[in-house]
């Protein structure tokens, strides 16, 4: 990695691979666990490259910090999104239950906003796209958030083994989301700063 379009790309390859693993639920495609945590090796390896890179550019320190921790946010973001599937395997489940598809409907869809303005990254300087991307995002967790209170007042209502399995899948769900909101708001200070 040589230049600060490397780290942007390494942020894009975490909000897809969020976004993907989310879509494979949604889409009752279920990695297995051994595939999980092969990649969540392959990504410990390449966020140690990251940080080494970064020590060997030639950046300023608040711009070498702001990479480093944009580039954490995201592997955060890819880490939470692996957890929601490992999740699903100690379930049991084979099919996503209807009790919890509107919330990982709607994180997904905040994942695929996170991935379009990551895309938007290496030319953040043209701001608008950028800004209405991340608003995107925004407007996405929003969503997130709404279809999780609208999931979880019944479960809470009517506690039983079930309901408990689907709560932590729940909050796994929004935990996934807000980390996606971390993201947004790194991104946002990013392009506040550099425009």
């Amino acid at each position: 990695m040589t230049d600060t379009h490397s780290y942007y790309a390494y942020c894009q390859q975490a909000a897809d691979q969020a976004a993907n693993r989310l879509r494979m639920l949604c889409e009752n495609k279920w990695p297995s666990t051994a595939d999980i945590r092969l990649q969540q090796r392959r990504d410990a390896v390449s966020r140690r490259q990251v940080w080494e890179d970064l020590h060997r550019l030639f950046l300023p320190p608040m711009d070498r910090e702001d990479l480093w921790l944009l580039c954490v946010e995201t592997a955060r973001l890819a880490e939470h999104a692996d957890e929601i599937v490992l999740e699903v395997h100690r379930q049991g489940n084979r099919t996503l239950s209807t009790t919890y598809r509107p919330v990982m409907q709607a994180a997904l869809q905040t994942c695929l906003a996170l991935h379009a303005a990551t895309i938007a990254l290496p030319s953040f300087r043209r701001g608008d796209t950028a800004l209405r991307r991340l608003t995107e995002v925004r407007r996405c967790c929003a969503q997130t958030e709404k279809a999780y209170s609208l999931t979880v007042q019944p479960l809470l209502s009517a506690p039983s083994p079930a309901a408990i399995t689907s709560l932590r899948l729940c909050d796994r769900i929004l935990n996934t989301t807000q980390q996606c909101s971390s993201v947004c708001d790194r991104l946002y200070y990013i392009l506040l700063r550099n425009s």
